[in-house]
């Protein structure tokens, strides 16, 4: 038992550092994936940028290569470029100024986006790349206000391939940058919302776990209930049975004559030794049930036979109360597949508790036939209930209590046991009722074509249909 004991509190704190562990990953597997993405989409719009700054610088030196030699049409064509296209942030033309031995020693800037660098030395990494590779060279850079741009100079040549000028570009970021950043503040926003719900479901789950642990031990409580119950109710069977038998072999006058006082004593006994057995029978077949240890044997039954033979078994006590108790048979053969005792026994609480609850008129046992299926309904002309009650009619422990019930003994039991017999066996229960008018109960089960076996001897005519009796 202790080793038991000392298994489960180290298994529970397994499942805590495991919540705790998801609480922790999860979120953290969610930023590192929206980062990721980010950075994928911004590389590659940084791909495409560059890309497209190579193909614009092109086209700009292109345009510009006539009007290299005149610096007032050059600046003109720079500034239309400029107002064409926006994400261009810088944008100058170099052109050589010292050429020695065919080498180009120093530049100077023809146009600039900038007009007081006009006229100025051109100088930079970019720019000699450029010239000494003798090609489009770019790179990323970052300007003093901190704008990010891709500066791509490219060379401008005339009809006879000789490089007259270059054209440097710096093409900014800044839509990019601002579209990037948009994304990735909407996924920010996204990500809390998506953190925040898993936070609350994790912290849900660990009280899932709680849960499961609380009913873990509810499920062991509830065995040990029922344990104590199928063996309590099992031991105190057989003594009940030894009492009961002695109090009739007193009344039956085994031991001398019995006086009336003495009789009246003993028929009280007996009462209460039966009713208190009606309770361990009740809660034996309760722990059975709970346990699905209740067995089922599936044969053909006589509906008729059952019910002509427990209206013949009631009807004497019915006529004590006043009441009639009528069994409408009719001459067809009402046959299903249920176990004969259930049955028996469904139909004798249905029947004794509709003469139980009635305190005058009638007590009424027909069939009706929809379909393939066979309603068998037990009417009476008792109490009744209100729709409330009707709610918990089929509930374990539960008994209506008002002035009119409080002189009827019962468990409360006897309901909710016969409605897990007939559901068990593929039949329908359901209740109808009235206050001050009657309750009517409805069994339901499928018809089948099988013949049973020989039922209750004396309940049928000679031709074998079942007699109607009142």
């Amino acid at each position: 038992m202790a080793k038991g004991s000392s298994i489960k509190p180290s298994r529970q704190k397994r499942e805590y550092y495991y919540s705790i562990a998801v609480i922790v990953l999860i979120p953290v597997l969610i930023v590192v994936n929206t980062l990721f993405l980010t950075n994928r989409v911004r590389n590659d719009y940084d791909r495409e940028l560059r890309s497209k700054a190579d193909t614009t610088n092109n086209i700009i030196g292109t345009f510009i290569a006539e009007k290299i030699g005149d610096p007032t049409k050059a600046q003109k064509a720079l500034l239309q470029v400029l107002e064409d296209d926006p994400e261009i942030e810088e944008l100058s033309i170099v052109i050589p100024t010292d050429t020695s031995d065919g080498i180009v020693q120093n530049y100077e800037v023809l146009a600039s986006s900038q007009p007081d660098t006009v006229g100025q030395p051109a100088e930079g990494l970019l720019l000699t790349t450029a010239v000494q590779q003798g090609r489009s060279v770019a790179t990323e850079q970052t300007l003093a206000d901190g704008t990010r741009t891709w500066a791509v100079a490219t060379l401008v040549d005339d009809e006879k391939g000789e490089v007259v000028g270059v054209v440097v570009v710096n093409y900014g970021f800044s839509r990019i940058n601002a579209l990037v950043t948009s994304m990735l503040n909407q996924s920010l926003f996204i990500l809390m919302g998506v953190v925040a719900v898993v936070f609350l479901l994790l912290l849900n789950h660990l009280k899932f776990v709680n849960y499961s642990v609380l009913f873990k031990k509810l499920k062991e409580v509830d065995q040990l209930k029922n344990d104590f119950l199928s063996v309590a109710t099992h031991e105190l069977k057989s003594p009940m049975g030894t009492i009961k038998g002695a109090l009739e072999n007193i009344t039956d006058g085994v031991f001398g004559p019995v006086n009336e006082r003495m009789q009246e004593s003993i028929n009280l006994a007996l009462g209460e030794t039966d009713r208190l057995a009606n309770l361990v029978t009740d809660l034996l077949n309760v722990s059975r049930i709970e346990q699905g240890r209740v067995t089922y044997k599936s044969e053909a039954v006589n509906l008729q036979e059952i019910l002509l033979h427990l209206t013949n078994t009631y009807r004497a006590r019915a006529q004590q109360k006043g009441l009639t108790l009528t069994y409408e048979a009719t001459d067809k053969n009402y046959i299903i597949t249920a176990d004969h005792g259930r049955i028996l026994e469904i139909f004798t609480n249905l029947i004794d508790n509709a003469i139980k609850y009635s305190l005058k008129g009638e007590v009424t046992v027909m069939h009706e036939v929809d379909k393939n299926v066979v309603k068998t309904v037990v009417r009476d002309t008792g109490i009744g209930m209100s729709a409330k009650e009707r709610e918990k009619l089929f509930s374990r422990f539960y008994r209506i209590q008002n002035d009119k019930t409080a002189n009827i003994s019962g468990t409360g039991l006897g309901l909710w046991i016969i409605k897990q017999y007939i559901e068990a066996m593929g039949g329908k229960i359901y209740v109808d009722s009235l206050e001050g008018v009657g309750t009517s109960f409805t069994v339901e089960f499928p018809l089948t074509a099988e013949k049973p076996a020989p039922g209750f001897p004396g309940n049928s005519s000679a031709d074998g249909s079942p007699t109607p009796q009142q």
